[in-house]
């Protein structure tokens, strides 16, 4: 016996079929003087910045010659938090392009990497990446014409066009295929390599009509991004419902705060760290939101302490999603309707999820903990120049490599990565889990495991923490110690490393368990 759990039938509607800059221009036609985005840089009705888009898209078709096909591209564009994102993202699919999303805050060898990969003739860069770019031409096989997205602090960078409406929107090159690829994602490379993830217009399209659906996003919504990008998944759900959009580039929680409150934040989106902190941190204890229905985190699980002490604060919902690159971005979530602490909800509309066993393969039932496959038409058409790899089985399904288990409803609980996980005593160990009894302690701040070899029983969780005071050995052990003594004999930390700050990565701000590991050798370990 074994549960695949598929949500009641979902008719993703023939408005999938049309091309994805068409969610655009379909909001500026409906209401043309609606605000759509609002950031640091000023505030941008619908039809300006549609006509944004035009501008892009006329500006970038003589710089890409049509292919065979029709298409022309790829153009990288920063994901930087601004309304020149929007108008670019738009304007180079409008123009027949395939748009790459580039994250401005990877390092300089990264953006090497994606632009090499990407085939990329064009770049549109925010300024702190466009900077660094002449360092990075002779790393890269073929050259890249690159503009500013916007000129920042240099009045002489060359943009390609500041949002001045001008030219017409170019003829298409080509008629319209909802299964050409829109977009390609780079992965965020937590675990090994980025992979170029290419997504069509039909599931992206979809993606947007799945998020936007199960979180109530209408056109009176404002959806607020406290996040250091431009997420295409928030963008194009809310840009669908022509709801108006809060950019926030600052890190600072107070100002996304100010900024949900001035402008009438209805949805409060941002990272797990940024809402721990926001939770419990003592400066934040009279907070209030007026405006905000809902409050929500993907990225990485909340632990259900931290959502309740959230929600109880607040007094709004406090839930979570789950997603990919590869499901172009969300393929659970849970809603503001009786959301489940701890879980991230059931699958996404129109799509099935199952847990197979991780040696077998084989489908598990409710309860059971293994690898998390998904299957629906919000999946990727596939990986980008590598014929080597297979992402789906024969019937379908994507496996995640990701660990968790569903429960008898459908609702998904994520542990961690296939990669993350390892055994000790012959038993499976989920970092996650023991990072939460971790945190749980009132002097700890944060908490990451990794493991170590230990001999004939597999390999032994060790603990990096940072705590709240400076404890010293003793007291260190003895905290570690206590949380011990709750858990399960296998699962019991040998060792734990005192840390100002659990290594994380600075582009997505999960833990680094990569460099924690390289970390080990070296530590000072204190003896549990």
């Amino acid at each position: 016996m074994h549960d695949e759990h598929t949500p009641p039938a979902w008719d993703v509607g023939p408005a999938t079929a049309a091309p994805v800059d068409a969610l655009l221009a379909d909001a500026a036609r409906r209401s043309p003087g609606r605000t759509a985005v609002i950031g640091a840089a000023g505030r941008w009705s619908y039809a300006a910045l549609d006509a944004w888009a035009d501008a892009y898209a006329a500006a970038l078709a003589p710089l890409l010659p049509a292919g065979p096909d029709g298409a022309r591209g790829p153009v990288l564009v920063s994901s930087a938090p601004h309304p020149a994102f929007m108008a670019a993202y738009y304007g180079a699919i409008r123009a027949g392009a395939v748009v790459v999303p580039l994250n401005p805050m990877l390092p300089p060898a990264a953006v090497a990497r994606v632009a090499a990969e990407s085939g990329a003739a064009v770049a549109l860069l925010a300024p702190q990446v466009h900077s660094v770019w002449a360092g990075l031409r002779d790393q890269l096989p073929h050259p890249v014409r690159t503009f500013a997205l916007w000129a920042g602090d240099d009045p002489a960078a060359e943009v390609l066009t500041d949002g001045t409406p001008g030219a017409a929107r170019p003829e298409p090159a080509a008629p319209h295929d909802p299964e050409a690829i829109a977009a390609v994602m780079f992965t965020s490379g937590t675990t090994g390599p980025s992979k170029g993830v290419a997504a069509s217009h039909r599931a992206i399209r979809t993606n947007a009509a799945q998020f936007g659906d199960a979180h109530r996003i209408g056109a009176d919504s404002a959806v607020l991004c406290h996040i250091p990008i431009v997420s295409p998944m928030h963008m194009n759900a809310a840009v669908r419902a022509g709801a108006c959009q809060l950019l926030c580039p600052d890190p600072a929680i107070e100002e996304s705060l100010r900024l949900a409150d001035a402008h009438g934040a209805t949805h409060y989106y941002s990272l797990p760290v940024r809402l721990t902190r926001l939770a419990t941190a003592p400066e934040f204890a009279g907070v209030t939101l007026k405006t905000v229905t809902m409050v929500a985190a993907g990225n990485q699980t909340l632990a259900p302490r931290v959502i309740a002490a959230l929600a109880g604060r607040l007094g709004v919902p406090v839930f979570q999603g789950y997603g990919l690159t590869e499901s172009t971005h969300l393929a659970h979530t849970d809603g503001p309707v009786g959301p489940r602490p701890g879980s991230v909800g059931p699958p996404v509309a129109g799509s099935s999820s199952r847990i197979v066993d991780l040696a077998t393969g084989r489908p598990l039932p409710a309860g059971a903990t293994g690898e998390l496959q998904i299957r629906g038409p919000q999946l990727m058409s596939g990986y980008t120049n590598r014929p080597d790899l297979h992402p789906f089985d024969a019937d379908g399904w994507f496996a995640t490599g990701d660990v968790g288990h569903l429960d008898e409803d459908g609702y998904l609980y994520v542990l961690d990565r296939t990669a993350d996980v390892f055994h000790h005593d012959g038993e499976l160990i989920a970092p996650s889990l023991l990072e939460r009894a971790l945190e749980a302690h009132p002097d700890v701040r944060e908490a990451a495991v990794v493991e170590r070899p230990d001999g004939d029983r597999g390999h032994a969780p060790v603990a990096f923490l940072a705590t709240a005071h400076d404890l010293g050995d003793d007291r260190l052990a003895a905290l570690v110690a206590g949380v011990n003594s709750g858990l399960r004999p296998h699962e019991r930390l040998t060792g734990a490393v005192a840390v100002a700050a659990v290594a994380r990565s600075r582009t997505n701000g999960k833990v680094d368990r990569k460099a924690l590991r390289a970390a080990l050798p070296a530590a000072r370990i204190v003896a549990v």
